[in-house]
């Protein structure tokens, strides 16, 4: 689950496109997929199925055009 926020207003940010793409503890990159709007968030259904470092690389094309990068990651003991 994903919430963005506009800087100056503090509201949800509903408009535009997100995806992620999801790095597993092997290595492996998995395809983007598209993240869908649910009540002022945005989320995808996914498992984290193998102990380690997963990596989550989310690109979020908003409504003026501009493209933002974040980069997080969760362990899995």
């Amino acid at each position: 689950m994903v919430m963005l926020s506009d800087a100056d207003t503090g509201k949800p940010v509903e408009s535009g496109m997100v995806a992620v793409k999801i790095g597993s503890p092997d290595g492996t990159e998995a395809a983007p997929k598209r993240l869908v709007g649910m009540q002022g968030h945005l989320g995808v259904t996914l498992a984290l199925d193998s102990p380690g470092i997963w990596h989550f690389l989310i690109a979020a094309k908003l409504a003026v055009g501009k493209v933002h990068k974040y980069h997080g990651h969760h362990v899995i003991e």
